[in-house]
């Protein structure tokens, strides 16, 4: 696996077709890299159609998951379609520097997934711990709220504890 990947520059967009348990799923995924600037103007089509959303923060950044609660979760709760609820995972990104300073961090996103309902995943986009697992869980979280609408966007019996950290996936999907 390759780690020289490039960080995200302004917003990238790719289409995967996933097999699943339900059949196979054209996921479409958007990337804005939390770029403030973008919000405003487009997630009122990102969220058209959507059914999931990642919410990914710095383990290591503190002030990231602050930014989580006080700007994405307002925003997306604006922009969400009521009659179809958002599946949403909350992302703990760079497992992979993982520290004792950082386990506060990883401690308070739990707690804040917890807080609405969220999956949380502990995650490293650099080595690729945990990314395919997030897609997984995403995906079939999706087609549970899919398939319960009025369950509410993560009431359909979603596990909320975390991957272990040590966990290694095949890869990004």
């Amino acid at each position: 696996m390759t780690t020289d990947v490039p960080a995200t520059m302004g917003i990238e967009f790719d289409t995967q077709l996933v097999t699943t348990s339900q059949g196979s799923v054209k996921a479409q995924i958007w990337d804005t890299a939390g770029q403030e600037r973008f919000a405003r103007v487009l997630l009122p089509t990102y969220f058209r159609k959507a059914r999931g959303v990642f919410l990914v923060f710095d383990m290591t950044n503190p002030e990231s998951l602050k930014s989580i609660e006080a700007r994405w979760m307002g925003q997306i709760d604006d922009h969400a379609d009521a009659a179809s609820p958002l599946f949403r995972i909350l992302v703990a990104n760079k497992s992979d520097l993982a520290s004792a300073a950082s386990a506060p961090t990883l401690v308070a996103g739990e707690v804040l997934a917890l807080k609405h309902g969220m999956a949380f995943v502990a995650a490293s986009a650099k080595t690729g711990e945990n990314v395919q697992a997030a897609f997984e869980q995403l995906l079939d979280g999706v087609a549970r709220v899919k398939t319960q609408p009025s369950a509410g966007a993560n009431k359909a019996g979603v596990s909320l504890k975390s991957q272990k950290i040590g966990q290694q996936s095949t890869g990004c999907c």
